[in-house]
């Protein structure tokens, strides 16, 4: 059966992993609970060296695409210095100069010391981590982060450690924050507190003002490898398939990955293939099947899970048409797809999906019904471009 009718569970779209309560149930946790990550080795073995040096920077910018690991690294990092007893003066020894402790290969902790489980348990006196909260009345999550949120790091970073050590705060989706919100945070950038450590995760850097960053040191994230993406996918929904795909689609992303499979966008994928098998005659009969099912009551993920699979898709083949190249990346090198590639310019490709996002934010926050979306979108993939 093309299309079928099945509820799927409604999913936060945050894109982080943190967001997906199954994904932990399932052995994947939420980064504060995590005592392991995978991936990132290099920015892990940077990270130990300026700990062990004495060189950690007051302020730093963990920059990259949502779902990767960069807040899983920030809390692996706090773990790691609120384990670290501050270092005592005990004056000249009568024995010389003692040997320095080696350098660890990796931001190791033991997961049963105070430190690390107060930071799990959120209950750590010395480390404050900010976050977007939701809407009271609506329960939405807000845009950005509150300016009161923002304006309580100077003060918190500025008092006595608790346990003596550092003082740390994380700040989530550090690029909502508003123009004042910034400007707060640069009073505190200006004078660090010794023994000070701000981390900015950021997943598009480009929207902080340019004297926060330029007061930062940027560590950039890329997205995960394959084998990294595969095992940690098995641990946290060893049931879903088509991994190779789904890398592709998520972009090497563990978090959006989590979310298009609870939205369903693999059976999406199928659904669209077999709508365009076809091409360039389109059965109407069908796409207007797919608005109805889309329409029921509960279907909310499964219209997500179409939408960013026809926008992947269409991105995919304006990139290619843009770089001259011939083949399409894996699930769309075969099937419909490479004729779709040949049969308009990379104008009229252009044009296609600067349209299908206007007309996704439109039914997004306009009046359209899911099956007016869905028609609508099939209509302008035809060529109904302005």
């Amino acid at each position: 059966m093309l299309f079928d009718d099945e509820d799927d569970d409604l999913v936060d779209d945050n894109g982080d992993i943190s967001s997906y309560a199954g994904a932990v149930e399932e052995g994947l946790p939420e980064p504060r609970m995590a005592n392991d990550i995978t991936g990132h080795r290099e920015i892990e073995k940077q990270l130990v060296e300026l700990a062990m040096s004495g060189k950690m920077p007051h302020a730093m910018i963990f920059s990259g695409p949502s779902g990767i690991g960069k807040s899983t690294m920030a809390f692996r990092l706090a773990k790691f210095l609120l384990s670290q007893k501050p270092a005592e003066d005990t004056g000249p020894s009568l024995f010389g100069t003692p040997e320095p402790a080696p350098v660890p290969a990796d931001l190791r902790f033991d997961p049963e010391g105070q430190g690390p489980r107060l930071v799990s348990s959120s209950g750590h006196p010395d480390l404050l981590t900010l976050a977007r909260k939701p809407d009271e009345k609506t329960g939405i999550m807000k845009e950005s982060l509150d300016v009161e949120q923002v304006r309580s790091v100077g003060p918190f970073l500025h008092l006595t450690p608790f346990m003596g050590g550092w003082r740390m705060v994380i700040v989530d989706d550090a690029e909502t924050m508003t123009r004042s919100s910034q400007n707060a945070l640069l009073k505190v950038l200006e004078e660090p507190p010794p023994n000070s450590l701000l981390i900015l995760i950021a997943h598009k850097a480009g929207l902080l003002i340019p004297t926060i960053k330029s007061r930062c040191r940027v560590i950039e994230f890329s997205q995960l490898n394959r084998d990294d993406f595969s095992s940690l996918m098995k641990r946290a929904a060893p049931q879903t398939g088509h991994l190779d795909a789904l890398y592709n689609i998520a972009e090497g992303s563990i978090g959006t990955a989590l979310r298009l499979s609870e939205s369903g966008a693999l059976k999406s994928l199928d659904q669209l293939t077999s709508l365009l098998t076809t091409w360039p005659a389109i059965n109407w009969t069908d796409v207007h099947m797919m608005g109805e099912v889309l329409n029921a009551k509960g279907q909310d993920n499964g219209l997500q899970g179409f939408q960013e699979v026809l926008l992947w898709t269409v991105e995919q083949i304006t990139r290619c048409k843009a770089r001259g190249l011939t083949k399409l990346p894996e699930p769309l090198n075969s099937g419909p797809y490479p004729a779709l590639l040949n049969d308009y310019t990379l104008e009229h490709w252009s044009k296609i999906c600067d349209n299908l996002h206007t007309h996704f934010l439109t039914a997004k926050h306009g009046s359209l019904d899911r099956r007016q979306t869905v028609l609508g979108a099939f209509s302008i993939l035809k060529g109904a471009v302005a």
